[in-house]
């Protein structure tokens, strides 16, 4: 069985810290501590009985999910909860964005007027990413609109989205910033995706 990562959080937004969900019914949870934040147990306040706190679950299907739930007790390393809860009124993050920086290529498709198909790929510098679309910028003055590529690569297993470019903006650097929305991934693409952006979001906290 896949274990489910979460972020267990003050109300506040504050980590308290990382966990997998070992099991849970309709109002009840537990969560296993990884052995960093043991610590935190022994700690005032962070994980009293009573304590209201807030749960960010990774759900392979739906992203990111938000609950609420109170501290019932502390068992060596683990946490059980009363009051599971999803949070019925919290923009659900299915599309978890988060802010990154790196370098990379995109294929742009080339019209040189001879009617065969043809691409052209140049480097940008990606700086946000989700399960539904990229940000980059380029000195390049790309259309919008147009259909381009991106290689992505997880667990060293690469694959290729295509993605339609849907803002454009000229920023005080003469560059060029890019929103852009992936198009046609299926579901395997887009869990990858992810998993790759939870896991980024888990190791930047």
């Amino acid at each position: 069985m896949q274990e489910i990562k979460c972020l267990l959080k003050d109300n506040d937004g504050n980590l308290l810290a990382k966990a997998a969900l070992a099991q849970h019914n309709d109002s009840e949870a537990v969560f296993e501590l990884e052995n960093e934040y043991l610590s935190r147990i022994e700690e005032d306040g962070v994980f009293d009985s009573g304590r209201n706190i807030s749960v960010e679950i990774f759900d392979i299907k739906r992203g990111v999910l938000p609950y609420s739930c109170d501290i019932a007790r502390v068992r060596g390393d683990r946490v059980f909860v009363r009051s599971f809860r999803e949070k019925q009124n919290a923009e659900r993050r299915g599309d978890l964005r988060i802010y990154v920086d790196f370098d990379a290529y995109i294929i742009v498709p080339a019209n040189d007027g001879s009617g065969k198909s043809s691409f052209y790929k140049f480097p940008v510098h990606i700086n946000n990413i989700s399960a539904g679309g990229i940000g980059f910028v380029s000195e390049k003055n790309i259309d919008k609109e147009l259909v381009c590529s991106f290689a992505f690569s997880h667990n060293k297993f690469p694959i290729v989205i295509d993605f339609k470019i849907l803002r454009k903006i000229k920023n005080a650097d003469d560059k060029y910033e890019y929103g852009c929305s992936f198009v046609g991934i299926d579901s395997a693409e887009e869990q990858i995706i992810r998993e790759w952006v939870f896991d980024r979001q888990l190791s930047h906290l």
